[in-house]
């Protein structure tokens, strides 16, 4: 695919998103479907559309505290700062979760840190 082609594509992915409330979201799994791609690819879309800045809401199909009601799966603009929330959430969620298995995974327990261990601290205050 060529840059302009998937330019165009990440538009197209993008505005059928666009177009969708919570009270109708969109799977990733018919956004896959409709575009004939696989759902890393839509996943890796919506990715490059938060990154700029576009306000791609999701559920997971369950009730939504900040909505005060169900929202059905998929993504789906968010029109405000509530309807973002329970998004915001989930990313600030995962964040904490990555952080604490990447320090597990340098963690070897010994007494005298190996070169592997040492620094790690002065790594994660920059």
């Amino acid at each position: 695919m060529s840059t302009i082609d998937e330019t165009m594509f990440a538009q197209a992915v993008t505005a059928a998103i666009l177009c969708r409330d919570f009270k109708n979201p969109i799977t990733g799994a018919a956004l896959a479907q409709e575009f004939g791609v696989n759902i890393r690819t839509i996943t890796g879309v919506i990715e490059i559309a938060r990154d700029s800045g576009i306000k791609i809401a999701s559920s997971k199909g369950s009730f939504d505290k900040f909505l005060n009601r169900k929202v059905d799966a998929g993504y789906y603009q968010a029109k405000s700062p509530e309807e973002m929330r329970s998004t915001y959430d989930f990313y600030q969620k995962t964040i904490k979760e990555l952080s604490a298995r990447a320090k597990k995974l340098m963690d070897f327990g010994g007494a005298n840190p190996s070169v592997f261990e040492q620094g790690l601290d002065d790594q994660e205050a920059a």
